[in-house]
């Protein structure tokens, strides 16, 4: 079988350049580096269904705070 890699998208690039920017504590310079490094890395399939899921919880979590919002203005 065939060893087939994924290009992550822009939005896993720019998470992983961030996580290599804070496994550097934070220091600022690097800021290119990191962003190829994270470009060179193959996207992980489990990282891309988690990242979905994030995303479909955050859209979820964000409509609930929306209607909590609301009722409590309207009390």
């Amino acid at each position: 079988m065939a060893d087939v890699q994924q290009k992550a998208t822009r939005e896993e690039i720019e998470k992983r350049a961030y996580q290599l920017f804070e496994e550097r504590g934070c220091r600022d310079g690097h800021a290119l580096e990191d962003w190829i490094d994270a470009e060179r890395e193959p996207a992980k399939p489990e990282s891309i269904e988690l990242s979905k899921t994030a995303s479909a919880s955050q859209t979820v979590l964000n409509s609930l705070e929306k209607r909590l919002e609301t009722e409590q203005l309207r009390q």
